[in-house]
């Protein structure tokens, strides 16, 4: 059993992903569209909106042990993107030059940055940012064991 991370954008998954790719390297998300259903796949079979096909159905980006999963998820579908605060994707690590590396990208186009990266009392390195997506992102060193 294993815990992911899902995130859901209006039409710019793609972007998305790929910005988060070129900070953190690895493999290349791979990414499926509508248009990748097979006709049986979707429910107005082959009769699917043009302006649908381009969308990202789905796509995972294998990332520091884990992975990221993500979509489009299209006006008129039952679960709306809305933007919120009420989750954050934490990224872990001993190696501190890497979280600092990681979150300089991070900031320079970041919407806010809610704490600044330093020391804390529970933590060597510690900072929360939001990216320029809407997308909570918190950076945890952990103590060498």
């Amino acid at each position: 059993m294993s815990v992911t991370t899902y995130l859901n954008f209006a039409g710019n998954t793609r972007e998305v992903f790929m910005y988060y790719h070129s900070i953190f390297g690895g493999e290349a998300p791979q990414f499926m569209t509508y248009a990748d259903l097979p006709p049986q796949g979707h429910p107005d079979g082959d009769q699917m909106d043009p302006n649908l096909k381009p969308l990202i159905l789905h796509v995972e980006y294998p990332l520091m042990g884990g992975k990221l999963m993500g979509a489009d998820v299209p006006e008129g579908y039952p679960v709306k993107h809305k933007e919120g605060n009420n989750f954050s994707v934490a990224v872990e690590s001993e190696n501190l030059d890497e979280i600092k590396r990681v979150y300089a990208l991070f900031k320079e186009d970041a919407q806010a940055e809610l704490m600044p990266l330093g020391p804390q009392f529970f933590s060597p390195l510690y900072g929360n940012l939001v990216d320029k997506y809407g997308i909570s992102w918190q950076f945890i060193g952990l103590k060498s064991r």
